[in-house]
């Protein structure tokens, strides 16, 4: 294990953090799913149910398989980190990711059946027996597909499992940001050595169609409580939803240098009085 404050340490932690707030986006993005599928259970059209079910499925389980990162690296969100919260049912994720596997982002033929059909009669000359013959009258093929729940109560059972997963996934990352706060503050030749990256050039790669707008309203974060400040990058006829997540100077913050010299930096809100004894101002 890379010793905190490394060079190393700052790198895989950095990663671990973009990797965890996709995963805590695509949750929530389930948990809303989840929510209008469940409080509104009887009134919903079926095609609204059916893309709420999928949307679900797709979301929850989109962390818990591969993924390529920004490095190229294939890689999942553990279970563990999540596994241990009060309410998450281990029956219900293995159940969406059966789901996910079987019927919903691929169409299993040991889950979904599949097979041709038809009909034919049999057709003879009446003084020939051995001339019968069987002809065709009818030709098809018959599939199935998921639709939706057909009980409430397993909708009420996702929103509890879900809405744990993504709670403690939330958490996590917080204490994750703060740490990495800390260590950035307690060891500050290090960590500036990492590249931070401009969140105004948050774009959707590749191909998608012709254009491209970005806006990220600017939100306060509660570091007990994830509110997700979303923001929107229009791609041809396509929107697409980002998440940002931050952990920030939150009151009086030391800064010590290896003369022995410290300086502290105050969090200020903007139009109060800056305060006393010469500390530095952080708004």
């Amino acid at each position: 294990m890379n010793q905190r404050g490394t060079t190393e340490w700052f790198e895989i932690a950095r990663r671990d953090i973009v990797d965890s707030v996709r995963a805590v986006q695509s949750m929530a993005m389930a948990r809303t799913s989840v929510i209008a599928l469940a409080e509104k259970f009887e009134q919903l059209d079926m095609t609204v149910h059916q893309a709420l079910l999928n949307n679900l499925v797709i979301n929850y389980c989109r962390p818990f398989v591969s993924n390529r990162a920004k490095d190229g690296a294939t890689r999942t969100y553990p279970l563990r980190l999540v596994a241990g919260a009060d309410g998450f049912d281990r029956d219900i994720h293995a159940q969406l990711l059966e789901l996910r596997h079987k019927m919903v982002a691929h169409s299993d033929d040991d889950y979904l059946d599949a097979r041709f059909t038809g009909e034919a009669v049999v057709i003879s000359k009446s003084d020939d027996p051995s001339s019968a013959r069987k002809v065709p009258v009818r030709v098809g093929a018959i599939t199935i597909a998921l639709w939706g729940l057909s009980d409430k109560a397993v909708a009420e059972r996702y929103r509890a499992h879900v809405a744990a997963a993504v709670g403690a996934a939330e958490q996590r990352i917080h204490a994750r940001l703060k740490d990495f706060f800390e260590a950035a503050v307690e060891f500050p030749t290090v960590c500036p050595a990492l590249a931070i990256e401009d969140e105004s050039a948050v774009r959707v790669r590749g191909t998608i169609g012709p254009g491209e707008e970005f806006t990220h309203p600017m939100m306060a974060v509660d570091p007990a409580i994830l509110i997700p400040p979303v923001g929107r990058i229009q791609r041809g006829d396509l929107l697409f939803q980002t998440l940002k997540v931050e952990h920030s100077i939150s009151g009086n913050m030391t800064v010590r240098f290896d003369d022995g010299g410290e300086i502290t930096l105050a969090l200020v809100k903007r139009g109060a009085s800056p305060p006393a004894g010469g500390e530095s101002e952080a708004a």
